[in-house]
């Protein structure tokens, strides 16, 4: 495609102006603020329209922006050639874009066209409006930013017209991974996360309520053991009041130190725990995001060893047509081509010789020819005696009587009267044989030929017309001849042609067809099937290398981060989690067990000095009638303590079953979620590995160009780059790849620079785009710059570019 010439009615600041361009390069040297960026973003307009959208910066509205400045009409036209025809836009935009104005005119008749619609861009190059800014438009502004479009790479895989297909896979990779993080977050922040934390603290506080029901027995037990007690000394209380009053309360305190001893064996038991985890994890806790990263390269590794077992499995490709060269293959397919030809001839032989079949039952035009003769002669003379019989009879006599008078000359004169009457009979004779074809004969020849009775004039009508009808038999009987001639000649030829198709096949085994032409077309497609089996077995052997090389490099990484845990399950980073879930939950709940033993400590007076008490023998009385009341007394009080606590310990523990409810609630939630996250897992492995095998189609040629321009522009081997799938560089340092952002500006934009261009030779294989560079070189050094304009030059030969500066240093 070329650009011919633009005019700008009002578009920004830019009003009556227009430019014409030639096919190669153009360059507009111009000031800051001279309209240069305004006249690239109006061709973009003529050819894809003005986006409309509801922002209110300027500079995130064109439509808003490029009104014109003098309030005139907004729009202009663009004439350009494309596909060997001159075509003219015009196009006025308003501020809905509702009433925006296309028009398309056909420059060569001068008339308004349909050729092309107001989606002319895309239409023209294949390309959305996004597409066509990261590739042929090049500016200082866009020339680093990311080339990865949609349409650019349903085009580039000769998806055009399907790009949606192309397009959902990045969408449904962007939606699993959302869903993804609604599941699972770097610090268990997530769904599973959530609920893991709270079943582990369900579980806890269930823990503790079940202790608290053992200490429950132990508190009922002690109450109907007072019970007793307290029964057998209501009769002796009155003597034994004040030691029972004491017993009682050193009883109490003892109480209170077997359930203050039981919380802190309790205590020592987490302590203990959290040691073991803590020496589990004595090179380090991992974080959450390392455990993750671990399974990601671990699933990685897993689908690249099944990828490579699949390929590798796969059934080789036969040996069919070893030791056939290719200029065999060529002669082949001419003899097939040859063959094809003389079928089409000899059939549209046949045709005609079937056009030309002859009537075999008419006469012959001779035969006709006489009787048309015979008719026409009888209807002038009738069939009487021929004028000269008369004459000879006379001439006859008198030479007899001549004869018989004058003697001597009686012969001569007999014999001329005998020839004259001779050639008179003749003549009558001859007269009777030409006229004896009567009108009733006529009708009777022309009746039997054409099944019509004429009569009278029409007679000798029908008598031509049968001539003309055996005339045209005739001509038709001489044409099928030469056609069966010519017919002949060709079946020989053919013959010929399908014997030396039948050697060349004889040479392949397992061929199905049987007619000469089919065997060659056989062998032809089936050639063709080998060869494209062959490039995807050496493509397959190629991913088959290196998924084999990724694996292993992932499982190195996966090994190294295990070798810092002693783990014993089949599943070590299910372990390592579920340790560390569990040291978190127990490190939580540590500081909850010591807070609540020490509160216990402080409301009832009980220090770790008071669980000696443990070790000596509890107190018995000797119970007197003088203490029997205080003994009732303190049995009394002791009873209460006891079933006081009991009734603590039951209003505490009657969640219990609620807590049970809500912990199996959030593992069933928790399971589920696991199982849906696997799920999401698998879907996305799936996914990226079928965008990897759909973007690997354009990527190499992609790449080959880069090298090409990046060698010429920076004189830099192309070797040491990596493109990936959304056309981002990569250049391998010290071992390393590293991202194209670590480099400097002038570095990244000559990046950029030969991915564009590379786009641009992959991408418009078939209408080449005219290429639009607003200064983009504005952070190239003097080599680069030097390299870029050669680049450009050369490119100039092939492609019109549109070159806007505003230094006459970087002019071209």
């Amino acid at each position: 495609m070329k650009l011919i010439e633009l005019y700008i009615e009002n578009f920004g600041r830019l009003s009556g102006y227009s430019l014409k361009l030639d096919g190669g390069l153009n360059t507009v040297n111009r000031e800051n603020g001279y309209g240069k960026t305004t006249l690239t973003v109006f061709i973009k307009a003529m050819l894809y329209g003005l986006s409309q959208n509801k922002k209110q910066s300027i500079f995130e509205n064109d439509r808003k922006h490029y009104m014109p400045w003098n309030k005139g009409r907004c729009g202009g036209s663009l004439t350009f050639e494309a596909g060997g025809n001159i075509w003219r836009i015009e196009r006025t935009f308003m501020p809905k874009a509702a009433e925006d104005t296309f028009k398309l005119y056909d420059e060569r008749t001068g008339k308004e066209s349909t050729a092309y619609t107001e989606r002319i861009g895309e239409e023209l190059f294949g390309v959305d409006e996004d597409g066509f800014l990261r590739t042929v438009f090049l500016s200082e502004e866009n020339l680093s930013g990311k080339n990865e479009n949609k349409s650019v790479a349903a085009k580039l895989s000769n998806l055009v017209g399907c790009d949606g297909d192309i397009s959902s896979l990045g969408e449904a990779l962007r939606a699993l991974e959302d869903e993804r993080r609604v599941y699972y977050k770097k610090g268990g922040a997530g769904e599973i996360g959530e609920a893991a934390a709270r079943a582990a603290g369900l579980e806890r506080r269930i823990s503790d309520l079940i202790r608290l029901g053992e200490e429950y027995k132990k508190n009922e037990e002690l109450a109907a053991a007072v019970t007793e007690e307290l029964l057998a000394a209501e009769e002796k209380r009155s003597s034994l009041r004040k030691r029972q009053e004491e017993i009682g309360r050193e009883r109490v305190k003892r109480s209170y130190a077997v359930q203050y001893a039981e919380m802190k064996k309790a205590l020592a038991e987490d302590e203990a725990r959290a040691a073991e985890l803590n020496e589990f994890f004595k090179n380090g806790a991992p974080t959450a995001s390392e455990i993750e990263d671990a399974r990601q390269k671990t699933s990685e590794a897993n689908a690249l060893s099944r990828q490579a077992e699949s390929t590798a499995t796969e059934p080789s490709v036969s040996r069919f047509g070893d030791g056939v060269s290719n200029e065999e293959y060529e002669r082949a397919r001419l003899t097939l081509e040859k063959i094809r030809s003389l079928d089409a001839r000899i059939s549209a032989l046949k045709g005609e010789e079937s056009a030309e079949k002859a009537v075999t039952y008419l006469p012959k035009t001779s035969e006709i020819d006489l009787a048309i003769e015979k008719y026409n002669h009888g209807k002038r003379h009738g069939a009487g005696l021929h004028p000269t019989l008369p004459l000879s009879i006379l001439v006859f006599a008198l030479s007899a009587a001549l004869g018989y008078l004058v003697h001597p000359i009686c012969y001569a004169a007999l014999a001329v009267g005998a020839v004259m009457l001779t050639v008179g009979v003749a003549l009558t004779t001859k007269r009777r044989s030409t006229a004896r074809l009567s009108e009733s004969e006529a009708s009777d020849l022309v009746l039997r030929y054409t099944g019509t009775l004429p009569k009278g004039e029409a007679l000798l009508s029908m008598l031509c017309e049968l001539r003309r009808m055996a005339a045209e038999s005739e001509a038709k009987a001489k044409r099928c001849e030469e056609l069966r001639a010519r017919l002949e000649l060709l079946i020989s030829e053919k013959e010929s042609a399908e014997r030396e198709a039948s050697e060349f096949a004889s040479r392949f085994d397992g061929i199905c067809a049987t007619e000469a032409g089919a065997m060659i077309a056989e062998i032809l497609e089936k050639r063709s099937v080998r060869m494209a089996l062959l490039e995807k077995r050496s493509a397959e052997d190629r991913i088959t290398r290196d998924a084999i090389h990724r694996s292993a490099e992932l499982r190195r990484e996966v090994d190294a981060f295990l070798a810092r845990f002693r783990t014993t399950s089949p599943r070590p980073l299910d372990e390592i989690a579920a340790r560390l879930a569990e040291r978190d939950a127990l490190l939580r709940s540590l500081e909850r067990t010591r807070e609540t033993v020490r509160e216990f400590g402080e409301r009832h007076g009980i220090c770790d000095g008071d669980l000696e008490l443990l070790n000596t023998e509890e107190p018995t009385l000797d119970i007197s009638s003088e203490n029997a009341d205080s003994d009732v007394r303190r049995l009394e009080g002791l009873r209460a303590v006891y079933l006081k606590r009991c009734d603590e310990i039951l209003a505490e523990t009657a969640e219990i079953d609620e807590l049970t409810a809500e912990r199996d609630a959030a593992l069933k939630k928790k399971a589920e979620y696991e199982k849906k996250l696997e799920i999401i897992n698998k879907t996305k492995d799936y996914l990226a590995r079928a965008r990897d095998n759909l973007t690997s189609k354009y990527l190499a040629r992609t790449k080959e160009a880069f090298n090409k321009y990046i060698a010429l522009i920076g004189k830099d081997s192309g070797d040491g780059f990596v493109m990936t799938t959304s056309f981002e560089i990569m250049k391998s340092e010290g071992g390393e790849y590293k991202d194209s952002d670590a480099y400097s500006r002038g570095i990244r934009d000559m990046y950029a620079l030969a991915t564009r261009l590379a786009l641009i030779d992959s991408l418009y294989e078939g209408e080449s785009p005219f290429v639009i560079l607003d200064d983009p070189f504005a952070y190239f050094d003097d080599a680069r710059l030097s390299g870029a304009k050669a680049v450009l030059r050369a490119l100039a030969k092939e492609k019109q570019i549109i070159y806007l500066t505003c230094s006459d240093s970087r002019a071209i």
